[in-house]
């Protein structure tokens, strides 16, 4: 063997290794590509030595070309590819049930194009029951408590509303054949609409059914949808509708209804019916009892409209999504989309803690162990040392536990301030990947999320902010979003602007800095809550510290940012300890302290696959729409919200249009009579 050919081992069975070390995993730019070339090249002369050149007689470098023809292998770059296939095959065979498997299907959808979620209808109080024409190209939803049916045409951006007379209206279907008569329904009734779709009066609006005739209480139709065969199903729930306070559990039920309007009822005690979808091949029904958390299948009979073997295909609680189960649509891939409603003497102490540490043979460092008092009179200055026998202990001011700053006047601002300093500090460590244009903006608020956020946030369940400290983070967080989705051309003046927060909010479709802070809290506080008495954190909740709050600490306490969340999410804050001990009732207003969301789920596996933000906390019914059927129509509500979460959250109630999913779906089911 060759001097040369010698060389060349000793670089690729030595250094070649530790270069390329996990590189099936890189994602290479052309920058990188080259830097690694480069690289290589000079190994490469290194290993094949200078030429002289035939016409000058002069000794030079060797080219590129004349380097890798003496090599006489892939060079560095292609290596990188043969080794990254390899891999990939590897995994692929894997099978979903190894994590490795499910982070390349993760890293494939996060390089789709994120969706766009829109804004094309002003908020009402209960918007539901999205249906999609297919044939006149128009949505169709109602407004449950206004008693309305909505009609929208993309093309012309033109709204139409008709009010209907006699009680809530929860459902509109257009019937097969015709294009001025809909199936609505009518508080128990079911009735059909005759209505030109221009109007604000309908031509006549004709009962044909009543529901729920033996109950004895008051309920209402809720969601509603036709089977692929046209026939019409449907549920219902008691009438009171201030969700979930007063929700009168199991009052409901589920019926279909044939051509002359007899009505079928195949489940009773529901307590909240909702979505409906079915499968392709008419084998599969899907529905939605809310206060289940769950979405159930059932074996569908379509010849006898019959419905049989009832199952779960997805669990909330297991799954760990917030929110609870609205509407419902499927997609042709058979994929269920799901709207989520409401998303401290230290003397004693410490010779207390010697001989504890004696008794189990460990000794207690004085370098490392400091104290600190928290006086109530904070002119009392007692930053001097204590001898405890032959040890020593420095008093200090203000000391990290657990990677939170803790100080002696209980003041949280300087933990907050220290927490956006490392927010900054782990920002400008991923500035260039945040403004890279070769990244998706999908994918750089998933490292914001998962990179940036949690840093930042990172003991926030004890903070008390303040209004200025709400500022700062909040400015801290639009920094980030602005370095992520860019600057935007003015349509006016065609000059390059900075996006206004409004705009930034709308494209980040996901809880601002401070909503997600407000959740955490409240979960936090649920569990302490119910720790028991026997729990030193339930006492320090409980406890209630003797004498005035001495001048100069914060007026706010941590219970009071708790008690004003809940109002804001409507509980009027009375004993809200003995509400944490239901832990379903406490979860339901932690989701409602977020913005909740559209997901995407696979009935077959009961696996999430995807979530969309919507920015409205009670997004209801989702319906998928347009001329390719490759896009999302979502209703929301505005129900028993405060004046401070409508003011905090305007577009409560509203309807969106979201693009960019990457799924198709069916356009609505008219009802065949």
């Amino acid at each position: 063997m060759s001097t040369s050919s010698k060389k060349n081992n000793v670089y690729k069975t030595v250094i070649l290794l530790v270069v390329l070390y996990g590189c099936e995993t890189w994602t290479l730019t052309l920058r990188e590509e080259q830097r690694l070339r480069v690289f290589e090249n000079k190994v490469l002369r290194k290993v094949s030595g200078a030429k002289r050149d035939a016409v000058t007689g002069e000794w030079r470098k060797l080219h590129n070309a004349e380097l890798h023809a003496l090599y006489s292998s892939p060079d560095i770059i292609r290596d990188i590819k043969s080794r990254r296939l390899r891999w990939a095959g590897h995994v692929a065979r894997k099978g979903e049930f190894r994590n490795a498997y499910r982070l390349i299907c993760f890293l494939g959808h996060v390089r789709m194009s994120a969706p766009k979620v829109t804004l094309i209808a002003d908020p009402v109080t209960l918007g539901e029951g999205p249906h999609w024409d297919h044939d006149s190209q128009a949505l169709y939803y109602v407004n449950v408590r206004g008693s309305t049916v909505n009609k929208y045409v993309p093309a012309t951006k033109k709204h139409t509303t008709v009010k209907i007379e006699g009680g809530p209206v929860s459902i509109v279907i257009p019937v097969e054949g015709t294009n001025d008569k809909f199936v609505i329904t009518v508080g128990r009734n079911v009735a059909i609409m005759t209505w030109d779709g221009e109007s604000d009066t309908p031509a006549d609006v004709k009962h044909v059914c009543t529901v729920d005739t033996e109950q004895s209480q008051d309920t209402r139709l809720n969601d509603g949808k036709a089977d692929p065969t046209g026939r019409l199903w449907a549920g219902t729930m008691c009438s009171d509708t201030e969700f979930p306070q007063k929700i009168i559990p199991e009052l409901g039920a589920m019926y279909s209804f044939s051509k002359d309007w007899k009505a079928t009822k195949h489940l009773r005690k529901i307590t909240v019916s909702n979505g409906f979808a079915w499968t392709e091949d008419l084998k599969i029904m899907y529905y939605i009892d809310s206060t289940t958390r769950k979405v159930h299948a059932f074996d569908f009979d379509v010849e006898n409209g019959k419905i049989s073997n009832k199952r779960t295909a997805f669990d909330y609680e297991t799954n760990n999504v917030e929110g609870i189960p609205d509407g419902m649509a499927i997609d042709t891939e058979g994929k269920l989309w799901v709207a989520c409603f409401e998303g401290s003497k230290v003397m004693e102490n410490t010779e207390i803690l010697l001989e504890a540490s004696k008794a189990i043979g460990l000794e207690v460092n004085p370098e490392k162990t400091k104290y600190m008092i928290m006086p109530r009179d904070q002119n009392i200055v007692r930053n001097g040392n204590i001898k405890v026998g032959d040890l020593s202990f420095e008093g200090v001011e203000k000391f990290k536990y657990l990677g939170a700053t803790v100080t002696n006047i209980n003041d949280t601002r300087e933990e907050i301030k220290h927490r956006i300093n490392m927010g900054n500090a782990c920002y400008y460590s991923v500035e260039k990947l945040l403004s890279s244009s070769l990244l998706s903006k999908n994918l750089k608020v998933r490292i914001y999320k998962t990179v940036i956020l949690p840093v930042l946030l990172y003991g926030c369940e004890t903070w008390t902010l303040t209004l200025r400290e709400e500022h700062r983070l909040r400015v801290f967080e639009n920094k980030a979003l602005r370095k992520i989705f860019g600057a935007k051309r003015d349509e006016v003046t065609g000059e390059w602007r900075k996006l206004h927060n409004a705009e930034l909010h709308a494209l980040y479709s996901s809880p601002d800095v401070i909503r997600n802070i407000k959740s955490r809290r409240l979960r936090w506080a649920g569990h302490v809550a119910r720790m028991g008495e026997s729990r030193n954190a339930y006492s320090v909740l409980v406890g209630r510290p003797e004498g005035k709050r001495p001048l100069g600490r914060p007026r706010r306490r941590w219970e009071d940012n708790i008690k004003m969340y809940l109002r804001e999410v409507g509980y009027d804050d009375r004993d809200w300890i003995n509400l944490a001990q239901d832990r379903d009732r406490w979860r339901a207003y932690v989701r409602a302290a977020m913005n909740l969301r559209v997901i995407r789920i696979d009935p077959m596996t009961g696996k999430l696959l995807l979530e969309i933000e919507i920015p409205a906390p009670q997004v209801t019914s989702v319906t998928f729409g347009g001329p390719q059927l490759d896009e999302l129509y979502v209703t929301s509500a505005n129900l028993n919200q405060s004046e401070e979460l409508q003011k905090k959250y305007p577009l409560s109630g509203a309807t969106f249009h979201v693009t960019g999913i990457g799924a198709k779906g069916y356009p609505g089911q008219p009802v065949k009579l």
